[in-house]
């Protein structure tokens, strides 16, 4: 909603009039004060004089769906686009919706009007672009987002999903340059500087992306994958005590964190306390079954422990979920896993503790 957002209304009335702005513009204040069930009670009772105006339907519209009552939100919402399909607060209000119901193609459809008409809105801008990208469109979205760069557009969110477009296709240079441009715009954005973090992290700049790990955290403290992030980074740069502080931290917040559990299990392994580990590892499994980073971590595991027949039944459900599993494809029958079979595995195996490097 645009705080700027006026009612207009054609009624000799002037005291009547007067009475429905009030209540609209006591409305309005109370959404921007975050009471959207006072507001929602004050605005429903203007709702048969305001039936067809479009900063009404977009402001009850923008109440239900910060109530998260999307369905209420989209019948509004499409009400203002069939009375003006070319009103930018009601291209950007309905976009959102299909974005949180997936339906990309559709934000789409309606954002690529929206930006033809309002080519420097932010928020068209920003739309579109993430409608573009969740849609795999991504040749489009770099365009898009380098023209805006061009433009010298002030948009933070743009440079950070440029940045994590070029970090996606490990073009650092250009990742590390974009994400910076986010961060002189708002030094607390908390995606640029944790998307800046895994730049140095996959680069093997450890303490680079360390520093940028302990900003993020810095600023909020309520996010495990944070304390993931910091967690992994310590356990590359051997600093296993702070590794597990963090990865504890993450756990307290929320104990069946995937990545958590994955990336402290890895450690336990590695520091050779081998109970500990499997308990991670079985704690991924109960919750996905089929989660690959725990199965080979356990068959590594096993391995290494020299449980040769716990080490191939593991192996046998990787393959059973992913048959090209790495190499292991080639020339192989896993029908029958033979122990002939099962030796060749092992020398296609690359290392003997599976270490997951992705911590995001």
């Amino acid at each position: 909603m645009n705080r700027s957002g006026t009612i207009k209304l054609k009624n000799e009335n002037y005291k009547f009039k007067k009475k429905i702005e009030n209540t609209y513009n006591a409305c309005l204040a109370l959404y921007y004060s975050q009471n959207y069930n006072r507001a929602l009670e004050k605005i429903l009772k203007l709702e048969r004089f305001l039936s067809k105006n479009l900063e009404f339907l977009n402001l009850i519209g923008s109440i239900y769906l910060k109530l998260e009552k999307l369905k209420l939100a989209k019948s509004y919402f499409e009400k203002a686009i069939s009375i003006n399909e070319n009103d930018s607060k009601s291209i950007i209000n309905l976009s959102s919706i299909f974005f949180r119901e997936k339906n990309y193609q559709a934000a789409i459809s309606l954002l690529e009007n929206g930006y033809k008409l309002y080519p420097n809105n932010d928020s068209i801008l920003i739309n579109y672009s993430y409608s573009l990208y969740e849609n795999k469109d991504i040749d489009k979205v770099i365009n898009i987002c380098e023209i805006a760069s061009q433009r010298k557009i002030g948009c933070k969110e743009i440079y950070n999903l440029l940045g994590r477009i070029y970090l996606e296709r490990k073009d650092f240079y250009k990742a590390e340059i974009i994400l910076n441009q986010a961060i002189e715009l708002d030094q607390n954005y908390l995606e640029a500087l944790t998307n800046l973090g895994h730049v140095h992290r996959i680069k093997e700049e450890y303490l680079l992306a360390e520093k940028y790990f302990k900003i993020v955290l810095s600023i909020t403290d309520n996010n495990p994958d944070y304390y993931n992030n910091l967690g992994y980074i310590c356990a590359e740069l051997e600093k296993f005590d702070e590794a597990l502080k963090f990865y504890k931290e993450a756990l307290k917040l929320e104990p069946n964190h995937i990545k958590t559990n994955i990336n402290i299990g890895t450690l336990y392994t590695n520091l050779h306390e081998i109970h500990l580990a499997k308990n991670h590892f079985n704690l991924v499994l109960d919750i996905d079954p089929k989660n690959l980073d725990a199965l080979r971590n356990l068959a590594a595991l096993s391995e290494f422990i020299g449980e040769n027949d716990k080490a191939k039944y593991y192996l046998k459900k990787c393959l059973d979920i992913v048959p090209d599993f790495y190499e292991v494809q080639k020339g192989l029958s896993f029908q029958h896993f033979t122990d002939k079979e099962y030796d060749k595995f092992r020398k296609l195996w690359k290392s003997r503790i599976y270490i997951n490097n992705e911590t995001k």
